[in-house]
């Protein structure tokens, strides 16, 4: 074997590794354009045809597992006398090679255990066993989904002396062959080291190591030489002092009951292994180690998290609720959680934070980087890999181990890394970024709004496709379950839920007022509405609402709406300060003083200097929480004087003369760019017309430079999709006059 030599369809790229069941190449398939793992098989193996024989029936049998925790076994196949399976390519690192690096925290530990779990139970099920469970056979995608390689293919090996023992695959043991080893030492069950037969209960004992090293970092049974580990498989019992002392007690009595000596008395089902980790990962006592009542089990735990004035500081609370079809839901606990010191939310005009699917950890954007916390732990730590990429809108994959988000430095993108951290990768560029957060499907594919359009790019085929033209601002768009319609909202935070079918050329039908919808599995659509979530029973055949909506928390943030629901019925979700008021304050640059300006505390927003610096105009909200601007001399002689045109009127940019404030006026559902005199003289002119729910919004004057003469065209403030357009069409004038 060597790289560009050719097997058939194959050809050899690339060494993978070698050990005692032969060697594995990184091959192409030039039939299906794909990469895939080639296992040539040991020259003497190949020669018993009884081995070869009872290797190609295991294979056909292995072939059969369809699972994502394990890597598939595509073909066996026969080239000029070389025999070769040809595997699934899975890239990423070996479990070994990340516990080369030290112990596994415990969640993370916990979560790639459930993972083996489930590869295990799948093929015991279907009758194989793996018979060399080690880490060196298990691998972490870059995605964080964990596979489990070489199911069942090292039954049939040379003899214990003709290999290594550090790299000993299994062998079958029967009275025709006396005395052989069984697994890689550091792995095997006692049965195993004294050559006796071995079932499902071997892997058990081998999963109670893999996990027994990922939480304390050291080898359950590791000794200086295979004989000496050998011995301590027989004699000893792992030093279960060296796990961490949060550790649940259920976890630590899983380990025992793992590692057995006598099989009889060892755990006999992986699947009850699984069953107790998931339970523990839903107890809060995982981190404090002190189990909690079954009823407390049966609650559902809600966080939540909020920022003060601005966003200086982050206060959560949470709410537990359970959602049951045609009931109201139940309160039952509220617990608040606060940030951790130097922690604050970052670019809060968006989605802040997102909740995986089971409902056991939460991720939210501060200090501009994404943050990750389990619901049983009260730290957070940050994912590797996300600091400083102007972070958006993040949201979870339904298996819970990859995040998605926008990044909005340089160019907006759609990006997802691995929970564990990692190298992000560009899902897709657009032209815009949502405020709130994108939708995840079971299918690979995200669903966003992005301006009027909906858009969706599937993970598995590449380029985003225009799914639907709204006409309208659109938010928090969603495939429904069956596909066959999608449920959004438009208008912002005074807009409606809409729902749109897939299959007709039917319109959009319009359900309540509202915005922020989400559909979850209790058969609810969750919406917001004036800071209030509700919650209303939805009937996916008809499409429609069954009975009136119930109101599930008050005093919810809002434009967006911050909040998230896991499929177990979980919510968080981050409330308005209990005082929303904040202080103008002035800030000399120089000396770092900070001097309150002689204003009252009020809910302040897009506080704005006239360009001879004498005035202050900013944004704030009348009792009716309808939003208005002020004006504010800064000699601080003379209160601050309203500012009066019509409608809700917010963003207000002065002109480059300071005679004029050009700002957004909500009136009806648009909202269009006017300007008038700022000293509030005259009538207010508009200068976009927004139709519909269509949303113009002030940013700023544009000034090419210092100009020696007047052009002849006035730049208007138009958004920049509209005034980039203009600059390259001007691009020669405008660089001749400055």
């Amino acid at each position: 074997m060597a790289p560009a030599l050719k097997f058939g369809q194959y050809t050899v790229l690339s060494s993978l590794g070698k050990g005692g069941m032969g060697e594995v190449w990184r091959a192409r398939d030039q039939n299906l354009g794909r990469e895939v793992a080639i296992k040539t098989l040991p020259d003497a193996f190949a020669r018993d045809r009884e081995r070869l024989s009872r290797f190609q029936r295991e294979a056909r049998l292995l072939a059969t597992l369809n699972h994502p925790n394990i890597a598939a076994v595509h073909e066996f196949e026969e080239e000029n006398g070389v025999h070769f399976l040809v595997l699934e390519l899975v890239e990423g690192e070996t479990l070994s090679g990340r516990l080369a690096r030290g112990r596994i925290s415990v969640e993370e530990s916990l979560r790639l255990a459930i993972q083996i779990c489930a590869a295990i139970e799948e093929a015991h099920r279907n009758g194989v066993i793996h018979r060399d469970l080690k880490p060196a056979n298990i691998k972490i995608t870059p995605s964080g989904k964990l596979k489990v390689l070489d199911f069942g293919l090292a039954k049939p090996v040379p003899r214990a002396n003709d290999i290594a023992l550090s790299n000993a695959p299994t062998a079958i043991i029967g009275p025709s062959e006396p005395g052989m080893i069984l697994g890689t030492a550091a792995y095997m069950s006692p049965e195993q080291a004294r050559g006796l037969e071995v079932d499902k209960r071997s892997d058990i004992w081998a999963f109670g190591c893999i996990l027994f090293e990922m939480l304390s970092g050291r080898s359950a049974f590791g000794g200086g030489d295979v004989s000496s580990t050998l011995a301590r498989v027989l004699e000893r019992t792992p030093d279960f002092s060296v796990l961490p002392r949060t550790l649940h007690p259920r976890i630590v009595d899983l380990l025992e009951h793992c590692l057995e000596k006598d099989a009889e008395n060892r755990l006999h089902d992986i699947a009850d292994a699984r069953i107790d980790i998931q339970r523990v990962l839903t107890n809060p006592g995982i981190v404090s180690g002190q189990p909690v009542s079954t009823s407390a089990l049966n609650r559902r735990v809600f966080l939540a998290a909020a920022a003060g004035a601005g966003v200086t500081a982050a206060v959560a609370g949470a709410v537990g609720w359970k959602l049951k079809r045609d009931v109201a839901p139940s309160f039952s606990n509220h617990s608040p959680y606060v940030l951790p010191e130097g922690q604050t939310f970052t670019n809060s005009g968006a989605s802040l934070l997102a909740l995986s699917p089971d409902g056991t950890r939460m991720v939210y954007v501060a200090d501009d980087r994404l943050y990750l916390r389990s619901m049983n732990s009260f730290e957070s730590r940050p994912i590797a890999g996300t600091d400083g990429q102007g972070l958006l809108a993040p949201f979870f994959s339904p298996d819970g181990l990859q995040v998605g988000y926008w990044s909005s430095n340089q160019q907006n993108q759609l990006k997802r890394i691995a929970v564990a951290g990692g190298i992000p990768t560009v899902v897709a560029t657009t032209s815009t970024y949502p405020l709130a957060s994108p939708f995840w499907g079971k299918d690979d594919s995200i669903v966003w709004g992005d301006g009027a359009d909906i858009m969706r790019v599937s993970l598995n085929r590449g380029s985003p496709q225009k799914l639907i033209n709204v006409g309208a601002d659109v938010e928090r768009p969603q495939i429904l379950p069956g596909n066959d319609a999608v449920l959004y909202s438009v208008g912002g935070k005074n807009g409606s839920v809409v729902v749109r079918s897939l299959k007709s050329d039917a319109p959009s039908r319009t359900l309540f007022p509202g915005t922020s919808p989400l559909y979850v599995s209790t058969g609810h659509i969750v919406y917001e509405r004036d800071g209030t979530l509700y919650a209303v029973v939805f009937d996916l055949k008809s499409q429609s609402p069954v009975g009136d909506p119930v109101a599930l928390v008050n005093n919810v943030r809002n434009d967006p709406a911050q909040y998230a629901v896991s499929n177990s019925g979980a919510l968080i979700y981050v409330p308005r300060s209990d005082s929303p008021d904040g202080v103008l304050t002035w800030v000399d640059l120089k000396t770092r003083e900070a001097v309150p300006l002689k204003l009252p505390p009020r809910p302040y927003r897009h506080p704005r200097l006239s360009p001879d610096g004498t005035r202050l105009a900013f944004q704030t909200t009348d009792a009716n929480n309808d939003s208005q601007i002020w004006v504010y001399d800064l000699n601080g002689k003379s209160e601050a004087q309203p500012f009066h045109p019509e409608g809700s009127n917010s963003r207000p940019i002065w002109t480059r003369n300071g005679e004029r404030l050009t700002f957004t006026s909500k009136r009806g559902m648009a909202e269009s760019i006017w300007w008038k005199m700022a000293d509030d003289s005259g009538r207010a002119e508009p200068l976009t017309q927004a139709e519909g729910n269509t949303s113009h919004q002030s940013d700023c004057w544009w000034t090419p430079g210092f100009f020696s003469l007047q052009l002849s065209l006035r730049v208007k403030a138009y958004s920049t999709s509209s005034l980039f357009p203009w600059m390259k069409k001007n691009r020669r004038r405008l660089r001749a006059v400055r």
